[in-house]
């Protein structure tokens, strides 16, 4: 999108288990410093005393809904694990996204390698 030069509001969700598992972290903070409209909220789910984290905290769901407790109007384009995708599918269609406006792509684990 930043590409593209797309200029609509965008909210990028990204969930992990602790501040360290942020994929590209930096790179997304630098996106924000680029693009107006977009806004970046990082959610760890299970920070130790020792991480240091302010952010938020929580599952991401309920973070997006805490945020946008209606998501009327809204498209939702969403990726990970099987569960968080469906629970995220279920929670935001009980607050109003239209079916047809969720998009996903739900990491499935590849088979064993041999070692």
């Amino acid at each position: 999108m930043l590409r593209r030069q797309v200029n609509r509001p965008i909210r990028l969700y990204f969930g992990a288990r602790t501040p360290e598992m942020l994929y590209r972290h930096d790179l997304a903070q630098r996106w924000v410093s680029q693009r107006p409209g977009l806004v970046y909220v990082p959610v760890v789910s299970a920070p130790s005393s020792r991480d240091a984290w302010t952010g938020r905290t929580g599952r991401l769901h309920e973070a997006v809904l805490q945020d946008l407790p209606s998501l009327r109007g809204h498209e939702v384009y969403a990726c990970g694990a099987p569960a968080m995708v469906a629970t995220a599918r279920e929670a935001f269609e009980r607050h109003g996204l239209d079916p047809s406006r969720f998009f996903c792509d739900a990491f499935a684990p590849s088979s064993q390698v041999a070692a």
